[in-house]
């Protein structure tokens, strides 16, 4: 069996944030031998006022501390992000991904991401949906996002996201505009679109509900992701490398029994 297949399933994820058993910052952590493994799951945020991220740097200083003198690897949710200037502006333009790039450039330490290529994400879904409707969740992950970061023009934030679309996706004829996706969005939805709807964005990105396409396809993406992650944290892992990471609460949730057998075994 692969690490991947102790992966908690969405209904198990679903019933631990209705418990509300467990804490958040959720870490997972192992230290020994000058080797140490910490995956932290958090509430996403851009708020550099955010208690959490105090949390997390502790953590990251108590890493460095264990781990001075052995191979280290940072691994981040969704890619890898750029080195901001200063914390401020990598907490406030790319959340935890962004602040954990700053730090681990500040100590010359590697930043890669576990999962699967974007490419082979979107091989995987277009077994299950159309190219409009992993579109459409991509889209409204990404208004999601962008609610999380009010300073940021929303047109502006939405022309970055498509601009490179149409490259990503060369044998398809969708439109990567703005216009066609609210077209898409209020067919598939059923309602006028309405960027600042607060709250409304992450619920149809929820992979736990069941309701919406948006929200079927994000269960398929979130899924894949977790093998991946889970067979990749493993592997680095049992190659002798120390690994700090962070990822919303329910990858982490979903990561446990991984942990618990390959990481901690009792």
């Amino acid at each position: 069996m692969k690490p991947s297949d102790y992966i908690l399933n969405l209904k198990q994820i679903a019933d631990i944030y209705k418990s509300a058993q467990k804490p958040t910052p959720y870490v997972l952590k192992r230290s020994d031998d000058n080797k140490c493994f910490v995956f932290i799951g958090v509430e996403h945020s851009s708020d550099p006022a955010h208690t959490m991220f105090k949390s997390i740097k502790t953590e990251w200083d108590t890493f460095l501390a264990a781990t001075n003198d052995a191979k280290r690897v940072v691994f981040t949710e969704g890619g890898v992000r750029p080195v901001a200037k200063t914390q401020r502006e990598a907490i406030e333009r790319y959340g935890e991904p962004g602040v954990l790039s700053f730090w681990a450039a500040q100590e010359n330490i590697k930043v890669f991401t576990p999962e699967p290529k974007p490419e082979d994400e979107l091989a995987e879904l277009r077994k299950q949906f159309s190219i409009e409707e992993i579109e459409l969740y991509y889209f409204v992950r990404q208004v999601n996002q962008w609610q999380r970061r009010p300073a940021a023009s929303f047109e502006d934030y939405m022309r970055h996201y498509f601009q490179p679309k149409s490259k990503d996706i060369p044998d398809s004829n969708f439109d990567f505009t703005l216009d066609n996706i609210i077209i898409i969005y209020e067919q598939k939805i059923g309602l006028r679109f309405d960027k600042n709807s607060s709250g409304w964005f992450h619920t149809l990105s929820n992979p736990t509900l069941d309701e919406y396409v948006t929200q079927r396809v994000a269960a398929a993406s979130s899924t894949y992701r977790d093998e991946s992650i889970a067979n990749k944290l493993v592997n680095t892992y049992q190659s002798g490398m120390s690994i700090y990471s962070i990822y919303g609460s329910s990858h982490v949730y979903a990561f446990e029994p991984v942990f618990k057998k390959y990481i901690q075994p009792s």
